[in-house]
């Protein structure tokens, strides 16, 4: 177990064990609830590792502890038995083990499934000098369509949309063609919580429909886009430059500005639970929690009002600004333009945003203050 050689664990089984349930079978179970709970450095030792176990008609039994490392944190289980059987095999009498899911964790039954679930950290606020929030995490609006009812009105419905959204039709009808479940809701793009009107235009039409989901918002908009950046889904790239640092495919990462610079502090830790789950779902037994821990809210001396203000002036120019207190040398604002508003990667990009973006002779994804 220690080694993770579940074949070879397998082997230990006694001969009826054997016949009820195949190696592949065995190894997959172990090998799934292995990699579900992320077990590490899994110990196994006898609660009384000197003391000899009392045989009775063939049959013995050994207490025995197991420690592991796992997205909840290090475990320690206990309770566990390890009942021994004797039989005879090539004419030699041998210890095997009567194996049923308590050895995988004792209060598991034949039909429980083992779950696991990551809890996510709160990243951190960025906030200006007066406590007015530069990034927070606030509620965004995922539109998406119900394909049930949605298909009998598509051919009209999309290119209402499409023209809504300032979208090509092919994005939302690839989405409409690759769903698979009438009643399930399949996500197009996210709105801004603000964008209420817009919100409220699309869900009138037949099968759109709209889910709440926590999210990132500056609410300064363009002013900070370069000072403050964003955040986005991490890359391979990025995972491969952070080993070991708890991310996963799914997480979010500072790409830029301010929101990379604090990305450790403002990140957070994550945590973990593992439980067992009966055979119709129902929450059974914790075994391991970790709490996450949140990110770190971190105040700078930036004044919204004053990068506005700087930001306004200089908007339609291509150049970097700053505004320093002399006797304290705290930046107030740090203005690069053009610039870009950081809301749109949380949510959509328009198609004509996007076209601009690209065409532009002077990038508004380009640091003037470097």
């Amino acid at each position: 177990w220690e080694a993770a050689d579940f074949a070879a664990l397998y082997q230990l089984l006694s001969t009826e064990d054997k016949t009820n349930l195949t190696q592949d079978a065995f190894v997959e179970r172990y090998q799934t609830i292995a990699d579900g709970i992320e077990a590490k450095n899994v110990q196994v030792a006898a609660v009384d590792p000197s003391a000899k176990p009392t045989v009775t008609d063939g049959k013995a039994a050994i207490p025995f502890n197991v420690q592991m490392d796992t997205l909840a944190g290090s475990v320690a289980v206990s309770g566990y038995i390890m009942n021994l059987v004797q039989e005879t095999v090539n004419n030699q009498k041998v210890w095997l083990v009567d194996w049923s899911e308590k050895l995988i964790f004792p209060h598991m039954d034949a039909a429980d499934k083992v779950r696991a679930r990551s809890l996510t950290p709160k990243r951190g606020e960025i906030l200006d000098r007066s406590g007015q929030a530069l990034a927070a995490n606030g509620t965004l609006t995922v539109i998406g369509i119900v394909p049930g009812k949605f298909n009998p009105v598509k051919d009209t419905a999309i290119p209402q949309m499409a023209q809504l959204l300032g979208i090509s039709e092919e994005k939302i009808r690839k989405v409409a063609d690759a769903a698979t479940h009438d009643d399930w809701f399949y996500p197009i793009v996210t709105l801004s919580d603000d964008a209420k009107d817009l919100s409220a235009q699309l869900t009138a039409i037949d099968g759109v429909q709209y889910q709440k989901a926590e999210g990132r918002i500056y609410p300064g908009g363009e002013a900070f886009g370069l000072v403050i950046g964003y955040i986005g889904a991490i890359t391979a790239e990025e995972l491969a430059a952070h080993p070991n640092e708890g991310y996963s495919q799914s997480d979010k990462i500072g790409k830029m500005g301010l929101e990379q610079v604090y990305e450790k502090r403002l990140r957070g830790t994550a945590g973990g639970e593992i439980y067992l789950a009966s055979s119709d779902g129902q929450y059974k037994e914790q075994i391991a929690l970790k709490a996450p821990v949140n990110g770190e809210n971190i105040t700078r001396a930036l004044d919204m009002k004053t990068q506005q203000s700087v930001y306004a002036v200089m908007k339609n120019d291509a150049g970097a600004a700053a505004a320093i207190n002399p006797k304290t040398g705290e930046i107030l604002a740090l203005v690069s333009t053009p610039s870009f508003n950081p809301n749109l990667l949380q949510t959509y990009v328009p198609d004509a945003t996007q076209t601009a973006w690209n065409e532009a002779v002077k990038s508004p994804f380009t640091n003037r203050f470097k």
